[in-house]
């Protein structure tokens, strides 16, 4: 029996798996703070699937990269609630569970986290449509690391069949995804896909749920500005 947790991105969601393996899954509103309403929502899942908190084997949460605040909200919730009912808790790249929404396959790069003329970017493969993701190959894929944090101009498109990307995606990037002729499609984020992500060979549960750390491609825009400040006040 497991939960996810996907707040990474602007919409958020909870999903719940019950004894019979049934998915249930509720959406964040939003526009709202997710703080207020996770553990709401978690409750009113559990409570359906007729469920209690300490039944719970397996917790997983998206833990980036996205945004600062939903991604300490989600840590902390999941965090909090394997230390109270001893679930096993388990940490999810958000490019995994995206890649989890399309049914397509081939070599795929997930850019997420796009700042200036850079992004997040995760080579993901798999040969069948319900097939397990896997990390591509850095040397196949044209990277020197995978996932790495990539300029547009080291961007090769000729290594990919999709790229799944926002609407921040570096302009660079998109230019050279449209003279290659790759596709560009948004990805979504859904609890149920990072819950679908919990059975990854790329994912493993954490020993301590202390260990489980969000991924951060740059300083957060807040520590930067945090120690910015005080080093003026120095």
């Amino acid at each position: 029996m497991s939960l996810a947790i996907e707040t990474s991105q602007r919409r958020g969601g909870v999903a719940v798996c019950d004894r019979s393996g049934r998915i249930d899954e509720a959406n964040l509103a939003s526009g709202r703070g997710h703080d207020d309403q996770l553990l709401p929502t978690i409750d009113q899942l559990l409570r359906k699937a007729s469920m209690r908190p300490h039944e719970l084997e397996r917790i997983a949460v998206s833990i980036g990269p996205g945004g600062l605040t939903g991604l300490r909200i989600a840590l902390a919730t999941a965090q909090v609630m394997a230390e109270v009912t001893g679930a096993v808790v388990i940490g999810v790249p958000s490019a995994l569970s995206a890649a989890y929404g399309t049914d397509r396959t081939g070599r795929m790069l997930v850019a997420l986290a796009a700042r200036g003329e850079s992004f997040w970017a995760t080579a993901l493969e798999r040969d069948e449509p319900d097939g397990e993701w896997r990390l591509a190959e850095a040397h196949a894929a044209g990277l020197p690391e995978n996932p790495m944090l990539l300029d547009a101009s080291a961007l090769n498109v000729n290594a990919y069949n999709l790229v799944l990307a926002d609407e921040f995606l570096p302009a660079e990037a998109r230019a050279r995804c449209e003279v290659g002729s790759c596709p560009i499609i948004a990805p979504r984020f859904t609890a149920g896909q990072c819950l679908r992500a919990i059975e990854s060979s790329l994912v493993h549960p954490e020993d301590s749920p202390l260990n489980l750390l969000p991924i951060y491609p740059r300083p957060p825009e807040a520590v930067s500005l945090w120690e910015q400040r005080n080093r003026h006040r120095s």
